[in-house]
C-alpha cells in the first residue's frame, strides 16, 4: 500500500498538467509543481490558499466554479471553461476538470488544469487567417471584373452608344459588338470556373485535374498518374483535392523555379492516398505557415483537417524538393 501511495505521490508531483487537491471549503490543500508555477506561486505557499483566490471575480463561469467548493455540496466529475489568474492579477483561459477522491476518510477534490491560452490564440490566428484569405479572394475576383470584363464592357456600351445614334457602319458595329460579348462571355466563364470549376462538379476530380494541368503544361511538366478512372469521391473530398492541389501548383509556379511535378492519386480499399512532388526548392513549411504569405498554406491544413485527412510535408530551406502526402479512409 505504502508503495502504491508513494508511486502516485511521484505522478502526482511530476504530472505535466497543474494539479490541486482541493477540500469542500475551498481551501487548497495539496499542489504539484506545475500548479504552483502556473499560479505564480511557491510550492509551500499556494496551499493554504483558497481556490477562490485563484479565480476570476468578473467572469461569472469562475464565480460558479468556486462557489461549488464553497456550498459545500457534492461536487459532480465535469468540465469547466473558466478564467483564473496567473500571479494574483494576471487573466488566463483554463478548462478545468474535478474528480473526487478519498483521504483517510476525508472527502477531497483532484482539479486538473489545462491552460487554454495557446489554443484560443490559435484559434484566434485561424479565424484570421481564414478572413484574410476571403478578403484576398474577394479583392482577387473584383480586379478579374475590374480588369477584364470592365473595359469590355465599357467597349460594348460604346458601340451601343454609336449605334443608338447612327454612326459608323451598322453591319460592322454590330459584328464588333457580336466579338466583344464573346469576349466578355469567356471572361466570365473563366472567372467562374476558378471560382467553382464547373467539371469539377459535372465530371468528377480526375477530368477536372487533368484539364487544369493542361493548362500549364507549356510552363512545367506535369505528370499525373491514378487508378481512379471514371469513379466519384464524395463532393468535399473531390473539392478539397482540387482546391489543394490548384494551390500547391500555383506556389511551386510562383516560388519553387521547378520543373517537373508528379501528382499521384490512388484509391486502394477504401484508403486515398495523394501526393504531390516537384523537383524544385523546397522550404521551411512550418514557418512559412506562420507568414502572412502562408495564408494558403494554412488554407489548405483547414482543408485537411475539414475531412480529417492525415498528411505529411518533406521539405527543407536551399534543398531541391518538395513531397506532400495525404492519406484518408473514404
Amino acid at each position: 500500500m505504502l508503495e502504491v501511495e508513494n508511486r502516485y505521490r511521484t505522478l502526482f508531483l511530476m504530472a505535466n498538467d497543474p494539479i490541486l487537491i482541493v477540500a469542500k471549503n475551498g481551501l487548497i490543500v495539496d499542489a504539484n509543481l506545475k500548479a504552483s508555477k502556473i499560479f505564480g506561486y511557491t510550492s509551500d505557499s499556494i496551499t493554504g490558499q483558497n481556490i477562490a483566490d485563484l479565480c476570476s471575480k468578473s467572469d461569472s463561469n469562475s464565480l460558479n466554479f468556486f462557489n461549488l467548493f464553497a456550498d459545500n455540496k457534492i461536487i459532480p466529475t465535469n468540465r469547466f471553461e473558466l478564467i483564473m489568474l496567473r500571479n494574483q492579477s494576471e487573466p488566463f483561459p483554463v478548462e478545468a476538470s474535478i474528480a473526487s477522491i478519498t483521504d483517510l476518510g476525508e472527502s477531497l477534490h483532484q482539479v486538473v488544469i489545462h491552460d487554454l491560452t495557446l489554443l484560443q490564440r490559435f484559434e484566434r490566428e485561424k479565424i484570421n487567417a481564414v478572413a484574410e484569405m476571403e478578403e484576398r479572394e474577394r479583392q482577387r475576383l473584383a480586379s478579374n471584373l475590374h480588369d477584364d470584363v470592365g473595359p469590355l464592357l465599357s467597349s460594348l456600351n460604346m458601340y451601343l452608344s454609336l449605334l443608338a445614334n447612327h454612326k459608323g457602319n451598322q453591319d460592322e458595329l454590330v459584328a464588333s459588338m457580336q466579338d466583344i460579348l464573346r469576349d466578355t462571355i469567356a471572361s466570365v466563364r473563366e472567372i467562374s470556373h476558378n471560382l467553382s470549376p464547373q467539371n469539377l462538379l459535372t465530371d468528377g476530380l480526375v477530368i477536372a485535374l487533368t484539364r487544369h494541368f493542361e493548362r500549364y503544361n507549356s510552363i512545367i511538366n506535369i505528370h499525373f498518374d491514378h487508378n481512379l478512372e471514371n469513379q466519384r469521391l464524395s463532393r468535399i473530398i473531390e473539392i478539397t483535392c482540387y482546391r489543394i492541389l490548384k494551390e500547391f501548383l500555383n506556389n511551386t509556379i510562383k516560388y519553387a523555379n521547378a520543373s517537373n511535378v508528379y501528382v499521384k492519386l490512388f484509391l486502394e480499399n477504401s484508403k486515398l492516398t495523394l501526393t504531390y512532388t516537384h523537383d524544385g526548392e523546397g522550404f521551411d513549411f512550418k514557418k512559412e505557415m506562420q507568414k502572412s504569405k502562408g495564408i494558403g498554406l494554412i488554407n489548405i491544413v483547414e482543408r485537411l483537417n475539414s475531412i480529417k485527412a492525415k498528411y505529411r510535408v518533406n521539405s527543407e530551406p536551399f534543398k531541391k524538393g518538395f513531397s506532400f502526402e495525404l492519406t484518408m479512409n473514404v
